[in-house]
């Protein structure tokens, strides 16, 4: 079938124009747009007249005539997929129409069709984790019929709620200041006086009580029986240090909506089987943390995963709405997971929601994990949020043997919405998959970032990346593993990689030859804007096989089709690169509909430049390093 045909069929769908549809679909109906087969489109469209008709005949077809994925399709469906989009960075899957109702949340037309439609093992693992990480339900499947559990705010309701609470809280402390205000000049209270820490039952009381306070002494905490409770106030630990002793799991702090700096923390080893997220200062910040230091030489952790709790392992917060800044930790660790959902760790913040700034994961901290996602400062960073003037020194390491597993590890954060400014990494960042055969996951290894939908300007990667799967599909970069675009308010939003450089070793590695890898000095992916970036990188295993793509600035660009010529979808210029034996071209391969249409490529119209030799690049302006 053309183009134009294909293009007319697509009209009458997202018109729901019956007439049209039923004089162009005869003998069409095995049609597949990319990932996306006629009926999934349907659905994506809400054509519902087409769908009454129709739907039973084209949900009994398994086999298919791919054409061309249109980008208005994924632009669309990529609003509804969230954070299962990981599921379908594989542009050779085909989702299935249970799959795209699941997305798409039609709970009861899903419940319908599950008997009618084909059913496999993949897609009954994918309805699992599509209702797990969108909507937070629970899902049993059957032979015959689907149960789902209660339906749980998704993110944008949960961050409307704390929006609200956030504001509320906000007035009520205008109120309290204006109290103190009145306390201190008009002869309420007793004024601004700091009260005394000398030992752990006074710390108890302070952080009930609230109020300001000084620490003067150091002491040792040993129970936490009372302890884990929200906090409005000041805490200046002078440099004094709290020594924790029989640590059980809960924060110090519940909610902080407070000023805590100065102050030293150290844990004691620890081994303990959680099913909860665990963090070692406070579980939601609002205020300021600042001067904080925190040791923890040894903790092993046994974590119980479930579809309705995400479980974050975090230095400082689970959640930051706030300023944490000018920070360090020193910790140890080993982590293993088990269970269905979700389980992360970083260094210092879960979700960022506000401002990290000039924090340090200190050298000597090794950090090794099974089945749980990890970053050095940030894992997952929202639009709007920052983090800047960063430092991963730690090594980090993750593994995993389960298909349905997508090990993630970055040195700086995991997912980037927000902005990503003058960071570091030179902690070894490595990921490994062990699962045997050919699988949906896929494994993201990135100096800075690892998946990357917002801004990264600035940032200097030194530590070596190790990538390895047996039957994934693998991306890896110097500065992220994959940036793409993303859509808000029905706009696309591209993510920009600016003024970056990376001087590191990268050694990415498959063997299936059906697991494909994507390698780049710069990015393993880019669909977005890369200007003034440098790679000095040097790639243990080049293109030695057919289904490695490697490139000295990309592994791999989208190219989009037009009617008359194609367009790589990136902006670049004034990149440079260093010239490898091992690697012949600056971008590995590009993708047109889930398809690799090209094994290797020099940038378009000379954005980026190959050089020979190091010094090359440094007499460049737009070269930098951690000296300067």
């Amino acid at each position: 079938m053309n183009t134009i045909s294909c293009e007319k069929i697509l009209s009458a769908v997202k018109s729901d124009d019956l007439i049209g549809f039923s004089q162009l679909i005869k003998g069409n109906e095995n049609l597949c747009f990319g990932r996306f087969p006629l009926l999934c489109v349907c659905y994506l469209f809400n054509a519902k007249k087409i769908i009454k008709k129709y739907e039973k005949t084209l949900g009994k077809i398994s086999q298919y005539v791919i054409v061309y994925e249109s980008f208005e399709i994924y632009q669309k469906f990529k609003i509804f997929a969230g954070r299962c989009l990981r599921l379908y960075l594989n542009n050779n899957i085909i989702i299935s129409p249970l799959e795209m109702l699941a997305i798409l949340h039609r709970d009861e037309k899903l419940k319908k069709c599950y008997k009618s439609f084909a059913k496999n093992i993949d897609i009954c693992k994918n309805l699992t984790v599509i209702y797990q990480n969108i909507y937070g339900q629970s899902i049993t499947l059957s032979k015959q019929k689907i149960k789902l559990g209660k339906y749980k705010f998704g993110y944008q309701q949960k961050k409307v709620f704390k929006i609200g609470a956030f504001s509320s809280f906000a007035f009520v402390c205008c109120i309290a200041i204006c109290f103190v205000f009145m306390a201190t000049f008009v002869g309420v209270g007793t004024g601004f006086s700091k009260s005394k820490i000398e030992n752990a039952n006074q710390f108890a009381s302070a952080l009930k009580s609230g109020g300001s306070y000084v620490l003067t002494k150091d002491f040792t905490l040993d129970s936490f029986d009372d302890l884990s409770v929200n906090f409005s106030g000041e805490i200046d630990g002078q440099n004094n240090t709290i020594y924790i002793k029989n640590f059980n799991g809960n924060s110090l702090i519940l909610n902080s909506n407070s000023s805590i700096k100065n102050l030293n923390i150290v844990y004691d080893n620890l081994s303990k089987d959680v099913a909860s997220s665990v963090n070692l200062l406070a579980s939601k910040n609002y205020g300021t943390i600042e001067n904080v230091n925190i040791k923890c030489s040894q903790l092993n952790l046994n974590c119980s995963k479930s579809q309705n709790n995400d479980i974050y392992i975090s230095g400082f917060a689970s959640e930051n709405f706030g300023y944490i800044k000018n920070c360090k930790i020193l910790l140890n660790a080993n982590i293993v997971a088990s269970g269905d959902g979700e389980c992360y760790m970083s260094g210092f913040v879960g979700t960022n929601n506000g401002t990290v700034s000039s924090c340090e994961f200190v050298a000597g901290s090794e950090v090794s994990t099974t089945e749980v996602d990890l970053s050095g400062i940030v894992i997952n960073n929202q639009e709007n949020a920052n983090i800047s003037a960063c430092k991963n020194y730690a090594n980090l390491s993750q593994t995993s043997a389960l298909q349905s597993w997508s090990p993630n590890a970055s040195g700086i954060v995991q997912t980037n919405y927000g902005a990503v400014t003058n960071c570091f990494n030179y902690g070894k960042i490595m990921a490994q998959s062990n699962y045997e055969q050919t699988s949906q996951s896929v494994v993201f290894v990135g100096g800075i970032g690892a998946v990357n939908y917002g801004n990264i300007s600035h940032c200097l990667n030194k530590g070596e990346l190790i990538a390895s799967s047996q039957g994934t599909t693998l991306y890896c970069g110097g500065i992220s593993a994959y940036s793409s675009y993303w859509i808000k308010d029905e706009q696309m939003i591209l993510p920009q990689l600016k003024s970056n450089g990376s001087d590191a070793n990268i050694n990415a590695s498959t063997t299936n030859d059906k697991a494909i890898a994507f390698v780049g000095g710069i990015s393993g992916f880019l669909w977005g804007e890369m200007n003034d970036c440098f790679s000095l990188c040097t790639f243990e295993n080049g293109n030695n096989q057919t289904n490695i793509f490697v490139g000295t600035c990309l592994g791999s660009s989208y190219v989009q089709y037009q009617i008359f010529n194609s367009v790589i979808c990136i902006s670049a210029s004034n990149n440079f690169m260093l010239a490898q034996d091992n690697v012949t071209y600056q971008i590995g391969s590009l993708i047109n509909n889930g398809n690799i249409i090209s094994t290797g490529q020099d940038s378009p119209n000379k954005e980026v430049t190959t050089l020979a030799s190091k010094e090359q690049i440094q007499k460049q302006e737009i070269y930098w390093n951690d000296e300067n």
